[in-house]
Order: structure tokens, then C-alpha cells, then sequence
């Protein structure tokens, strides 16, 4: 039909079918009207009839596929569910290891600056204690300067009646002939305690020496 309705002499007499009907219907209407306005009315029906032969006719509508869950059975219907379900535990899984990675990166940047801080105490710690020994025995030095610069005699009266370790630590760190002198001046238990505590001292500062 709608390859009868396209070809031109089929719409020619529908259109003239038209424009006839039309006429009737304006010489109904204004059957006292002239002819000039009869003509015009039919030429603007005529004009709308071509006008809408001559439009190209929109092509049928196809039939609308739709996709119903009922086509699909009902065990791939279930694998598809446990798929979906599965794949969100491990999309949740997922999350978790990325949350417990950055925590744990966090926590190890922590460490890491505590234990550069704690390398940093260390060292200033150590160069304390360098300097404090430094100091020390500069101390020391200066004392034992002191005793050597004495007459053997007027040292002994002095270590007679000084503090044990005291004694001890200036009479290690003179030269041995200056101690030998000082101890032979000085009173005979008090010169064979700093003796015996002298062996211990420099016994035990080799066994040290050796195990380092």
C-alpha cells in the first residue's frame, strides 16, 4: 500500500479527490462568495496536499527488543549473583590491604624518625662523654703536673692524708720514677695500699685492653 500510495499519477487523483471534496465543503459554507475566492482556498488546500505527498514517509518503527531476566536460567541467574557477591568481597578485601599498607608505611616512617632521632642523641651523647674525658683528664694532667713539680717528701705528707681514689688516679698518671720517690716518702701501710690498689688498677685496664 504504501508503495501505491508513493507513485505520482495514484496521489494525483487522491489529491484531486481532495481539492473536489474541498470545493463542495467551501461552496456549503460560502456559497455567496466569488469565484476569485473559491480558487484561492483551492489552491492553498491543493498546496497542502502536495506538500505533505511530497514529504518522504518516516520509516516504520522496529520491534523493541527487551531483555527480560526470565530468559536466563535460573543456575546462571544464581552464578551470576555468587559472581557479583564474590566480587565485592574482594573489591572490600582490597580496600582493607590498601588501608592496612598506607597505616603500616605510616607507622614505619615513625619508626624510622625515631630511630634517626635516637642515632642523633647517640652521637651528641658520645661527644659529650668525649669531651667530658677530655676535660677530665686535662684535670688530671694539670694535677699530676702539680705532684711531680714537688719534692718527693712534701708529696708523701700530701698522699698520706689524701682521699684513696684520689691518690690513686694522680699516682697511675705520673712518670714511675717520680712515683717510686713519693711512695718511699710516704708511710709505710699507706704506701703498701697504694701499691697493691695501683696492681689491681693496671691488671684490670689490660685484661680490658685485651678483650676490646
Amino acid at each position: 500500500m504504501n508503495l501505491l500510495y508513493r507513485t505520482r499519477p495514484f496521489r494525483i487523483v487522491i489529491t484531486l479527490i481532495i481539492v473536489v471534496f474541498l470545493s463542495k465543503l467551501i461552496a456549503l459554507s460560502v456559497g455567496s462568495e466569488g469565484d476569485n475566492h473559491r480558487y484561492t482556498v483551492m489552491s492553498k488546500a491543493y498546496a497542502a496536499v502536495e506538500q505533505r505527498n511530497d514529504s518522504p514517509a518516516a520509516p516504520p518503527a522496529g520491534p523493541k527488543v527487551a531483555i527480560q531476566d526470565d530468559l536466563i536460567p535460573t543456575s546462571e541467574r544464581e552464578i551470576l549473583v555468587q559472581l557479583r557477591d564474590r566480587r565485592k568481597i574482594i573489591e572490600q578485601r582490597e580496600k582493607e590491604y590498601e588501608e592496612k599498607k598506607q597505616l603500616l608505611a605510616a607507622a614505619q616512617n615513625k619508626i624510622d624518625d625515631k630511630v634517626h632521632q635516637l642515632a642523633k642523641l647517640q652521637s651528641m651523647l658520645e661527644k659529650l662523654e668525649t669531651t667530658r674525658h677530655e676535660h677530665d683528664e686535662e684535670n688530671w694532667r694539670g694535677l699530676v703536673k702539680t705532684y711531680e713539680n714537688m719534692r718527693p717528701r712534701d708529696a708523701a705528707l700530701i698522699m698520706n692524708e689524701l682521699d684513696s681514689q684520689i691518690m690513686l688516679q694522680v699516682l697511675d698518671r705520673m712518670k714511675e720514677n717520680k712515683t717510686a720517690l713519693i711512695l718511699a716518702a710516704m708511710a709505710p701501710e699507706r704506701a703498701r695500699v697504694a701499691t697493691t690498689e695501683l696492681a689491681r688498677m693496671r691488671s684490670r685496664s689490660v685484661t680490658l685492653s685485651g678483650q676490646n
